[in-house]
């Protein structure tokens, strides 16, 4: 979970799938989409783009006890 307090990141643009196959020499594949279409990133540097993307979610996202402890906060202020 990343919060809000976290500000501005790479990631604004929108979401991505990062697809990392177990093949030797192969740099994974990015997926985007949006309104118009779906489009497939393949090219090494593009695929290593979205990789320092994810790593910098990563570093700024809460740990696994902080993102459960605030999803279920926010859960409780749901009215029944």
């Amino acid at each position: 979970m990343l919060p809000a307090a976290a500000g501005a990141h790479p990631a604004l643009h929108g979401s991505f799938v990062l697809l990392r196959l177990p093949i030797e020499d192969d740099p994974g594949l990015v997926y985007l989409e949006d309104r118009l279409g779906g489009r497939y990133y393949q090219d090494a540097a593009e695929v290593a783009e979205y990789d320092h993307v994810l790593d910098h979610l990563r570093a700024r996202s809460l740990n696994r006890a902080d993102s459960s402890q605030k999803i279920h906060a926010i859960a409780e202020e749901i009215p029944a």
